[in-house]
């Protein structure tokens, strides 16, 4: 990192540049949408300078909040400290209690409002006595976890203008935050592989960023969302601790076996998922909350079979999943790519996804697995703050291109909330229903017998 003095900002400006898992994900967002959703309905008086002014503390709490990108002369992407750019914020009446929806589905594949902004915004959905709002992050930059937080952190100072603010340290980018022995050792595990992939790079003509931006008006964005009440979820978790296993586990063994009943062959029980896994305990700095992206992904199989105990398979994925977390080479992908920018991330990513790729990207299956399910776990987060009062919330939900199909749920005062999106071009929405159904029905049948 490094810094300027701006006498305006009273002090110095931090300018550094995008992690390579941020490099990414930016780029990803050429030609797909790659953005997180989260909206919550709120009980009480809101008004937009009450909205600002929360928002203006936001920033003043989270570092990356205030950052906008450049680009240099050699095209690398810079987060630069912007304090005078505001958080977008855009107010509409809301027409209906259900207007909520229609947006989600708007936001999450519209672009973000541009790169003169922080990589964030802000929709309020203003009604007579309570309002909906929808807060939408750009994925490369922030995970479940800190989206969470900037939401719980936003909630209080609605709530309460004379909250104190604990304002978060600028951290070094997420590859350097790896220690420097397992970096090492991953690298290396890479062997011969690595090298030939830079030589292959290096021959390819180079692709220029953008010249490939997407519309995304083809995108067909759904999403259902539902919740466990109380008393089920007190049960639930009652029962995957006394059966030696966890909820999250719990839950892929319900929707792994639902994919492989609705679309698996018969033959063909072993099914496979994908969990992203945080990052935050493994790293050499404490980062704690910080709004940034910390994230990895594990991926599993389970076995369908019926013969199988239910709860046999979840105690089998906690072990796997415990196993793989505990291993450097989660770190594998972050080494990767950051090895990979040493040559130019910008080439190597336009070569991932070349002309031809991009061309046929709506008949192609991107996926080695059925679903992505991801767990944010309990929210440490109060429910009401002052006259504010929180009635409902939907999301996280993820921007599911292609055929990625992604589970979300987390826990709120005691409550399992879940979300499932997809892109309705290759799956179709009878078919996601029935899969919830079948998964439910398992879970269900697990827990009470």
């Amino acid at each position: 990192m490094s810094a300027r003095w701006d006498s305006n900002f009273g002090g110095f400006m931090v300018k550094r540049r995008m992690s390579c898992f941020e490099h990414a994900g930016y780029n990803y967002a050429e030609t797909h949408p790659n953005f997180l959703a989260f909206t919550s309905r709120l009980k009480g008086n809101l008004s937009l300078p009450q909205i600002k002014n929360a928002l203006a503390k936001i920033q003043k709490t989270f570092p990356l909040t205030r950052m906008i990108i450049e680009r240099d002369t050699h095209n690398n992407p810079w987060l630069i400290e912007a304090p005078d750019r505001e958080i977008p914020i855009k107010q509409l009446p809301r027409k209906g209690k259900d207007h909520w929806h229609s947006m989600f589905q708007q936001v999450l594949t519209d672009n973000l409002p541009g790169i003169e902004s922080p990589p964030l915004c802000v929709y309020h959905l203003q009604g007579k006595d309570d309002s909906d709002l929808i807060l939408v992050c750009h994925h490369a930059f922030v995970d479940g976890v800190a989206f969470f937080a900037l939401f719980k952190r936003l909630f209080i100072y609605l709530g309460d203008p004379e909250a104190p603010i604990t304002a978060f340290p600028h951290y070094p980018p997420s590859e350097a935050l790896i220690p420097k022995d397992i970096y090492n050792s991953v690298k290396a595990g890479f062997g011969d592989t690595l090298e030939d992939y830079k030589q292959t790079i290096k021959s390819r003509a180079y692709i220029q960023p953008g010249s490939n931006k997407a519309t995304f008006k083809n995108y067909r964005y759904e999403f259902m969302t539902w919740c466990f009440d109380q008393r089920f979820t007190s049960r639930l978790i009652a029962k995957a601790r006394q059966e030696r296993t966890t909820v999250h586990h719990a839950v892929a063994t319900a929707f792994a076996r639902a994919f492989y009943k609705v679309i698996g062959k018969p033959d063909q029980p072993i099914r496979r998922f994908q969990s992203p896994i945080s990052l935050r305990n493994r790293l050499s700095m404490d980062v704690g909350e910080n709004y940034s992206c910390y994230i990895s992904f594990i991926k599993a199989t389970v076995d369908c079979d019926d013969s199988k105990d239910y709860w046999d398979v979840a105690r089998t994925l906690k072990k796997a999943f415990a196993e793989k977390a505990a291993k450097d080479d989660i770190f594998q992908t972050l080494v990767w790519l950051n090895e990979l920018r040493k040559i130019d991330l910008d080439q190597a990513d336009q070569y991932m996804r070349s002309p031809d790729d991009l061309s046929k990207q709506e008949d192609r299956q991107w996926y080695d697995y059925d679903f992505s399910l991801s767990n944010v776990g309990v929210v440490d987060c109060p429910v009401k703050v002052g006259q504010l009062e929180i009635v409902k919330v939907h999301g996280p939900s993820f921007s599911a291109v292609n055929r990625e199909r992604v589970i979300s749920f987390y826990t709120l005062a005691g409550e399992i909330q879940f979300s499932f999106e997809f892109d309705s071009r290759y799956f179709q929405v009878a078919k996601a229903k029935e899969i919830k159904k079948l998964a439910l029905d398992y879970l269900k049948q697990a827990v009470d017998g």
